[in-house]
């Protein structure tokens, strides 16, 4: 079983943010091989970012992965998150801040009203931002349903994930706030746009 990091990096601004991630990982001891990948889609915009991220299934030569966005700054080690994912469990995801009448606000209105009529509930917000995977069946239908659900708005990600997510369920651990924008990886949110 092969463990990896995952990142995106579209764009100057992107490449120049994940050295300081790597400098980060190094300073708290996460020893791991990493890829990067959206180079390749071109200049920096949300789009290819956005396409790369959906497509990370296919293109980790990892059998564990995990991908983290280019502007966080992992403090502790992510042995844990590899731990919990052999253990059974299929994605490790953190909870997004925003809940309640404050998901997916940053989504647009369309998309929004779409998933949540889709769903018919309102949803637990996951940061998608920080995230592991065991590639096995179930994740590759998820990363397949994820992908053509980013692809009908081709906006945000995280609507499309939780509207891919009800279409394929998995087997998910849920993280704290800490692990995405907090003490054990910090997040400069906005920092690529």
């Amino acid at each position: 079983m092969t463990d990896g990091l995952m990142f995106v990096t579209c764009g100057d601004k992107a490449l120049d943010s994940y050295r300081h991630a790597v400098e980060a990982l190094k300073v708290s001891n996460n020893c791991y091989p990493m890829q990067t990948i959206g180079r390749d889609y071109g200049a920096a915009n949300k789009h290819a970012s956005r396409h790369a991220k959906t497509s990370l299934f296919d293109q980790s030569p990892y059998d564990r992965f995990i991908y983290l966005d280019a502007d966080t700054r992992p403090r502790e080690n992510l042995k844990p998150i590899f731990d919990i994912l052999s253990d059974g469990w299929d994605v490790v995801i953190a909870i997004d801040g925003n809940q309640d009448d404050s998901v997916f606000w940053h989504v647009d209105e369309r998309e929004r009203n779409k998933t949540l009529e889709e769903i018919g509930v309102k949803p637990l917000q996951l940061q998608c931002g920080i995230m592991a995977i065991c590639k096995n069946e179930r994740t590759r239908a998820l990363f397949e349903n994820w992908h053509s659900e980013w692809v009908r708005y081709s906006g945000e990600d995280q609507a499309a994930f939780i509207r891919a997510l009800y279409q394929s369920p998995v087997k998910v651990w849920l993280l704290a706030q800490p692990w995405n924008g907090g003490a054990a990886i910090g997040h400069n949110w906005g920092a690529l746009r």
